[in-house]
């Protein structure tokens, strides 16, 4: 991330004491330098062969210039080891050291952290002595941001690795934060500096050193004082910013929870209604729960904390009894006390809570309590997810490690969704906070899919056939959204069922009705979860496996057989975005929704959502399907564009790249069709007035536009069909007096030279060839939802020929 001038220069010191403050400032750098680089050798070029990275963005690995991208990487990497190196030495803060700090952060943006674990410590350490109470504030800022990009991924370095000092951080914090001094106008901060100050602490906490937890306890005891809310306020928030809860579990008895907890509880515990420091308190316990999962028995504390938790939740209009229960982190303690020994007392406690709270929720019963109880619902079901993937991770290196009897096992989280089952099936058709219900209902289908995925398919059907509830079927439609990606990867119950076969059902009960331009909301949600379903499952017909193949079971037969009616599907479905495209393309001319083929503004929500929405489904069916149901597709967009012409912007960008993504897909099937389709109406479009008139009309200029999609295709078809594009370019590039031409006729020569001379990934060569398998050797009812694996992904590439490059340089020289 780079700063901005305004933040590097914002301070307004005198000259004099800023070079004297740069001044110290390098000498502490200096004298760290002697310890990070003892010898000139460290700058010499190493081998990278032999060195582990931090991080590396595999994407970059796989790029046919891999090995120059990495030569570069190394040289970039010296240079700037280099050049900190030297202005430190050289004492140069103004220019030299703040420009290879520059570098550095450019660097890690366009390799990530590519540096071994000692270079990483090393790059830390040159920049933490910047970081005291009296430094300048603009380096300060600087190297804060530059310690935060070091420092936010926890999983390269250990606290065995580095151990950062507390106390810098502390003073300063408590300069900036607690005295007031800009407020009385001593100094001026740059932007956001008290901000990037907290977020560093956040990310140097774990590697404080172990005594840091008893130093901290001296420092802010004294200020402890419940009279008093002021020095109150500032103990916790020190304690919890600064305490540093990451300890081992056996350090924990000597240096960590054991000399702070029964303290901090105590404060807890005297806290009154409506406290300002409860929301720091639970911040504290739920980082030591997440952070030595495990250590901590809370049974004898679950009575207080859901006595809290439910005067939170605002169920009476009274204000006296309110608790500032702070939800976010309060659900991420009652996570992880899952599995422990407060199991047993947890969940009946978690069960009379929602009990008393489940009348509370019905659509009838609106008020303040109702945002609040579908917060606490949706962040416990998104924790439980979130520490189950930690326990499921082998990537982590440095989070604690769960116990295994602390493990969450199917049986935990069957009886967690069961037990919230009432609530969910409340909420789903709840009249405020819509946007929590399905991401609450994905987490509890990620969970437990065989409980939930019934309640929403039971709840889908009745809200299809209605047609005087349409809150009802958007909201339905939206927890559907939420569940499909479990829904197309469902897995076989003891009886070999799953309710795959239902994702086929849907999508034909959605197409006749549902694609209507005229109900925006309607048809945002109906787009997303047809784009959801042609993405995630191959569009194949595999019906024939019934009667080829003796290893399908009953749900596999039944789901082939299904397979049968994707034609019919296909067909259905380009005729209805066709159907909407020609709505749109007629109302262009004669209202103000759509603008016209020459308009120049920026298209309206509603011309996005339909350009997007139709412009997703269709890569999908380009992209997932075979070749015989991906010519039914083509073939309805080749009728569909040698029949219609709009003046409409955007249905010309929906055609024309619908188009493109054809050509980009099945090239061969595709790209001379519709090219000899531009060709042939543009000559009928185009005469000597096109090139003097300084207004065209608008079919000449659909056309143009269409032309400079197409180009957009593979480079050797291209050279190959040369003469083809010599004759495109022969019609539009002359001269004209219309700018709307001239723009679009100038499209058509970036596209063309950019095709040409660009490097460029072909799209699944490898997918679309399975796809034309015959179903005896390729079954695509097994390979819904299928993952990639990016270690053996190894995609073509297109890369630009001598002979593409010769053309390119005669287009250039001839439009010169």
């Amino acid at each position: 991330m780079s700063d901005s001038e305004d933040d590097i220069s914002s301070s307004e010191s005198d000259t004099d004491t800023e070079d004297l403050e740069e001044d110290t400032d390098m000498e502490d750098l200096d004298t760290e330098l002697e310890s990070v680089h003892s010898d000139e050798e460290c700058l010499e070029i190493e081998d990278a062969a032999k060195k582990h990275f931090s991080e590396e963005i595999w994407q970059l690995k796989k790029l046919p210039y891999r090995a120059e991208l990495e030569e570069q990487a190394n040289r970039h990497f010296q240079m700037i080891k280099k050049g900190l190196a030297e202005s430190i030495l050289l004492n140069d803060a103004e220019t030299g050291f703040w420009h290879w700090t520059m570098e550095l952060d450019r660097y890690i943006d366009f390799y990530g952290r590519r540096f071994s674990k000692e270079e990483h410590i090393q790059l830390i350490r040159i920049f933490l002595p910047l970081l005291k109470k009296g430094a300048l504030f603009r380096n300060v800022k600087i190297a804060m941001r530059r310690l935060c990009t070091l420092l936010c991924k926890k999983d390269f370095l250990t606290r065995e690795d580095l151990v950062i000092e507390w106390r810098p951080l502390m003073e300063l914090y408590v300069e900036v934060t607690f005295k007031n001094l800009e407020d009385d106008g001593l100094f001026l901060m740059p932007v956001g500096f008290r901000t990037d100050l907290h977020t560093l602490i956040v990310y140097a906490r774990p590697y404080f050193s172990d005594e840091s937890v008893q130093e901290l306890l001296d420092e802010v005891r004294p200020f402890m004082c419940i009279w008093d809310d002021k020095p109150c306020l500032q103990y916790w928030k020190l304690m919890d910013l600064f305490l540093c809860t990451s300890l081992p579990v056996e350090k924990q008895l000597t240096h960590g929870s054991a000399i702070w907890l029964d303290e901090a509880w105590y404060w807890y515990e005297q806290i009154t209604n409506n406290s300002f420091f409860e929301t720091k308190a639970i911040k504290m316990f739920a980082r030591l729960s997440v952070e030595c999962p495990g250590h901590i028995d809370w049974t004898d504390k679950l009575d207080l904390i859901f006595s809290r938790l439910l005067r939170s939740l605002r169920l009476r209009h009274v204000t006296g009894l309110c608790q500032i229960f702070n939800l976010k982190y309060g659900s991420i303690w009652l996570v992880f006390m899952m599995g422990t020994k407060s199991q047993e007392k947890l969940m009946s406690h978690l069960r009379d809570l929602f009990n008393q709270v489940e009348s509370f929720l019905h659509p009838s019963n609106n008020g303040l309590h109702t945002k609040r109880i579908m917060v606490l619902l949706s962040k416990l079901l998104s924790n439980t997810l979130l520490r189950l993937k930690r326990e499921r991770s082998k990537k982590s290196r440095t989070l604690t490690k769960i116990p295994d009897v602390m493990r969450l096992t199917q049986e935990h989280l069957d009886k967690l969704v069961n037990m919230l089952l009432p609530s969910l099936k409340l909420i789903a058709f709840t009249k405020t906070c819509k946007e929590l219900v399905s991401p609450a209902f994905r987490s509890a289908c990620l969970l437990c899919p065989k409980i939930i995925l019934p309640v929403v398919l039971e709840m889908v059907y009745p809200a299809l056939e209605t047609l005087v509830e349409p809150h009802r079927l958007l909201q339905t439609l939206e927890t559907l959204l939420g569940v499909l990606i479990p829904l197309v990867n469902d897995e076989p119950d003891e009886n070999g069922k799953t309710y795959r076969i239902r994702v086929i059902t849907i999508i034909n009960s959605l197409l006749p009705c549902y694609l209507d331009c005229n109900d925006i909301s309607k048809c945002q949600v109906t787009y997303k979860i047809i784009t959801v379903i042609v993405n995630m499952i191959p569009i194949v017909d595999c019906s024939e496996a019934v009667h080829v193949r003796c290893d399908l079971s009953e749900d596999e037969k039944d789901l082939c057989s299904a397979t049968a009616s994707f034609d019919s599907l296909i067909s259905m479905l380009m005729d209805r975005m066709f159907d909407m495209l020609i709505a749109v393309g007629q109302t262009a001319s004669t209202t103000s929704t759509h603008g016209p083929i020459s308009a120049k503004t920026v298209n309206n929500i509603e011309d996005k959502i339909f350009h997007r929405g139709t412009l997703s489904v269709f890569r999908g069916i380009c992209r997932n399907s075979s070749t015989e149901l991906f010519n039914i597709a083509v073939n309805k967009l080749y009728n569909f564009a040698c029949e219609h012409v709009f003046d409409s912007r955007v249905a010309n960008e929906v055609i024309g790249d619908m188009i493109q993504v054809a050509c980009q897909f099945h090239p061969d099937i595709v790209f001379q069709k519709f090219f000899k389709l531009v060709i042939s109406k543009l000559q009928g479009c185009i005469t000597p007035e096109f090139y003097t008139d300084e207004k065209v009309e608008f079919g000449t200029l659909w056309w143009i536009s269409i032309s400079s999609r197409i180009v957009k295709a593979h480079p050797k078809l291209l050279l190959d069909n040369w003469n083809m594009v010599e004759t495109l370019m022969d019609l539009v590039m002359p001269d004209k007096k219309c700018t709307n031409a001239t723009e679009k006729a100038l499209n058509v020569l970036e596209n063309l030279l950019s095709q040409l001379t660009s490097i460029q990934i072909n799209s699944l060569v490898e997918r679309r060839k399975m796809y034309d398998l015959p179903t005896d050797k390729f079954l695509a009812i097994r390979h819904w939802a299928a993952p990639v694996d990016k270690k053996n992904w190894n995609p073509e590439w297109i890369i630009p020929t001598q002979e593409s490059i010769d053309r390119s340089t005669e287009l250039i020289l001839e439009i010169s």
